[in-house]
């Protein structure tokens, strides 16, 4: 029964993180327009920090404890989040400084809502993709580089273990997104012993 609501459940990712994105930038936007926005400053440098801490702490896993090295490097999905938070923010600012006053001519009042809508759209498709974790993803890619460079040469050619690492499918692993990521590792940390040279 639980399957069914999770198989449900499971394409809701994408959606959540893009309202999360703005949220926390309408937050940061509220805070600027407050005269707060100095907590803003403070928490999006915080978020960054530790997506990188949490990131480099991933980097530097022992080569036999892959799944470990995958879940911590998936923390920096925050920064490119964060930095979306902080486009939408700067957006949202932008779309109320841009307002043309009472006095201005129709024309003027259309282009400077054109001119807001544009700038928003741009920003916001641009950084909410950025922020994505799917197979071909910003987060993906960065971890399957990562792999490629920490395993280069700590297996024997063709093993079963380097397949894992360097096919673009294997073992029902395609591609590098989330659930490939996690089969990859399992599939390397089940093959250390055996292949690792």
């Amino acid at each position: 029964m639980l399957t069914g609501l999770w198989d449900a459940l499971k394409g809701l990712g994408a959606p959540l993180r893009a309202l999360f994105v703005a949220v926390l930038g309408a937050w940061w936007a509220w805070l600027w327009f407050t005269g707060d926005g100095q907590w803003a400053v403070l928490v999006a440098l915080g978020a960054l920090v530790l997506g990188l801490l949490i990131d480099y702490a991933g980097r530097k896993m022992p080569q036999s404890t892959p799944y470990l090295a995958i879940n911590l490097m998936e923390w920096w999905i925050i920064v490119p989040m964060v930095l979306a938070a902080v486009a939408a923010a700067t957006a949202i600012v932008l779309t109320v400084d841009l307002v043309a006053p009472d006095t201005a001519s129709p024309e003027t009042k259309q282009t400077v809502a054109a001119l807001a809508t544009a700038v928003t759209a741009f920003l916001a498709s641009g950084f909410v993709d950025w922020a994505a974790d799917g197979s071909d993803s910003r987060v993906s890619e960065r971890i399957r580089d990562h792999f490629y460079e920490r395993y280069r040469s700590s297996f024997k050619d063709g093993s079963l273990a380097d397949l894992y690492v360097y096919s673009a499918n294997y073992a029902g692993a395609d591609g590098w997104g989330r659930a490939a990521r996690r089969i990859r590792a399992k599939g390397i940390k089940a093959r250390w012993s055996a292949d690792h040279v």
